[in-house]
């Protein structure tokens, strides 16, 4: 897409904290590493459900916007949700040509409501709204960024350990996949723990 020539993640990354600096109390740590964004997107295609002009893809907490201009490079439609009306204020002005691709909503993806046919969701993790996404069509994929800890609950990668209700409740609807991991170099700043890339399925159980 022409209108996204000249951007990349480090020069949206740099804009932003031009202006603002992250936020302590919304967590905020910028991914700078185009390896774990290529990774994300490439997931998409390993399991099957790869993105493309009919894809529309939920982004929650966008921040800068370095996911999300290698979703719109991917020609789907992108709904990015974002609670920091700074980062809303930076997304709109370096996407502003991409309207046509791009809803940039500035609320709580928690409490606000997501809009209908969503087929994937690439972003932090928002599991309960995901689990509970009210629609007769299912999300098809979804790759969260997640502590590492965290991480290990979801799929219950060491049992009896890391088994708990979380894990369970996850179990009932979802093949849970552990990615790569995530070192804090590739934020900024960098957070104090590692991160895992984790992809949920809609599981095929038996009845």
């Amino acid at each position: 897409m022409e209108t996204l020539e000249g951007l990349d993640t480090r020069l949206l990354v740099d804009l932003l904290r031009d202006r603002v600096s992250p936020s302590k109390s919304l967590g905020q740590h910028y991914l700078v590493d185009d390896e774990v964004i290529e990774r994300s997107i490439r997931l998409t295609e390993e399991f099957d459900c790869p993105l493309s002009r009919g894809s529309h893809v939920l982004e929650v907490g966008p921040g800068p916007g370095s996911l999300t201009l290698a979703l719109l490079r991917s020609e789907s439609t992108v709904t990015a949700i974002e609670i920091d009306k700074q980062s809303v204020e930076h997304l709109r002005r370096v996407f502003r040509e991409s309207t046509q691709s791009l809803t940039i909503d500035g609320a709580d993806a928690v409490s606000g409501r997501w809009p209908k046919g969503i087929t994937h969701v690439i972003s932090n993790p928002i599991l309960d709204s995901i689990t509970k996404y009210p629609s007769s069509i299912p999300i098809q994929l979804s790759i969260l960024l997640v502590q590492e800890e965290f991480a290990h609950r979801m799929a219950m990668s060491s049992a009896p350990y890391d088994m708990g209700p979380l894990g369970l409740n996850l179990w009932l609807d979802f093949d849970v996949s552990l990615d790569r991991k995530v070192s804090p170099s590739s934020f900024s700043p960098s957070p104090r723990v590692q991160s895992r890339i984790v992809v949920l399925k809609p599981a095929s159980r038996p009845e």
